[in-house]
């Protein structure tokens, strides 16, 4: 199931790539190497941020899990299987539409919303239909989406000498947030501040007691991050088309000249 999901996550990543490189070749002649890194930096703090939620919703999940809805083994598996099917599909079908009519970084927003709300909400419903359903399968959207999405911006901003350099510190971002969560994760679960009301009562496998009590700190925590991560795009994408630019459609590279050409008389002639 990992394959098959990275397969289609990488030809959609490919896909997306490409799209409008052609029609951004001036503004990357334009810009400047010190505004091009700083691009890559947003982007990949951003990255950082979801990945991070990412690590930590799958990693605590298995443990509230037990006290919350009592599943076990074969419960878990069959959320985690179901997760990644939802991800496989959204890749295909959602991802590259909505980067198409909202553009990169307001697709990068998008997710991160989804993410930090799913990734608090998700440890709080009391109804483990309604977690599957909205929560779970708003998380997968997100982190469909957030990758690609990142992907393309970077790649809209930088020569194609630097294009390798750029996605390398991207994925790197990815990694790293994935690899500092769990370890963070651990320590805020058991936190002695955001308890959620749960006891040993609710625990009938006695194995799995030492699963309670636990904190939603990771959760907020979280949340928190990805809200950080959606100021880290905001930032970058009004720099190029200003305010305006986050509610109008596309951010088009007429959009872009318009806003640049008010920073900068120069360029309007």
């Amino acid at each position: 199931l990992g394959c098959t999901c990275s397969a289609f996550a990488g030809y959609m990543l490919e896909e997306t790539l490409n799209i409008s490189l052609a029609a951004d070749a001036s503004r990357m002649k334009r810009g400047t190497t010190a505004s091009l890194q700083r691009s890559v930096w947003l982007a990949s703090a951003a990255m950082l941020m979801t990945a991070y939620a990412f690590s930590a919703l799958t990693s605590a999940l298995p443990l509230f899990y037990v006290p919350m809805y009592h599943w076990g083994p074969r419960e878990l598996g069959m959320v985690a299987t179901g997760f990644g099917f939802s991800m496989a599909f959204y890749n295909i079908m959602v991802t590259k539409p909505i980067i198409k009519l909202f553009g990169a970084a307001r697709a990068s927003m998008f997710a991160s919303i989804l993410m930090g709300m799913a990734v608090l909400a998700c440890s709080m419903v009391p109804s483990a239909a309604i977690h599957v359903i909205f929560m779970l399968s708003e998380f997968a959207i997100g982190w469909a989406l957030q990758l690609p999405a990142l992907s393309e911006m970077i790649a809209k901003k930088v020569s194609p000498e630097q294009r390798g350099a750029a996605m390398g510190m991207l994925v790197s971002a990815l990694s790293l947030g994935r690899a500092v969560s769990p370890f963070t994760t651990g320590y805020l679960y058991k936190a002695d501040w955001l308890v959620a009301p749960y006891t040993e009562q609710d625990v009938f496998d006695s194995t799995m007691r030492e699963t309670v009590p636990f904190s939603y700190a990771p959760f907020v925590v979280s949340a928190g991050l990805c809200l950080i991560g959606i100021a880290v795009i905001a930032v970058e994408h009004i720099s190029d088309y200003g305010v305006a630019g986050l509610f109008s459609a596309g951010g088009s590279e007429s959009d872009y000249l318009l806003h640049q050409g008010e920073k900068d008389p120069k360029l309007q002639a």
